[in-house]
């Protein structure tokens, strides 16, 4: 079964799952989300930005937020 998730829905499953400790049951969703925003990633600090979501002690630190629609302008940003 072929399920279309909108890009914030996906983005919440992905941030519940965090928080649940739910990590390892939507591995794969959190995989195709980083491979969505990689290649939707058009400079290098939206790159750097994604590397920071992806190492656990960064999330400690900062403030993590993600708008939509994604654009060259405006996406993930660290506060």
């Amino acid at each position: 079964m072929l399920l279309r998730v909108e890009q914030q829905s996906l983005a919440n499953l992905f941030h519940s799952a965090h928080l649940c400790g739910l990590r390892f049951q939507l591995i794969a969703v959190s995989i195709a989300y980083f491979i969505q925003c990689l290649f939707s990633a058009h400079d290098k600090q939206q790159l750097l930005i994604l590397q920071e979501l992806i190492h656990p002690e960064s999330r400690k630190k900062k403030k993590i937020t993600i708008q939509y629609p994604m654009s060259n302008e405006q996406g993930l940003s660290v506060e």
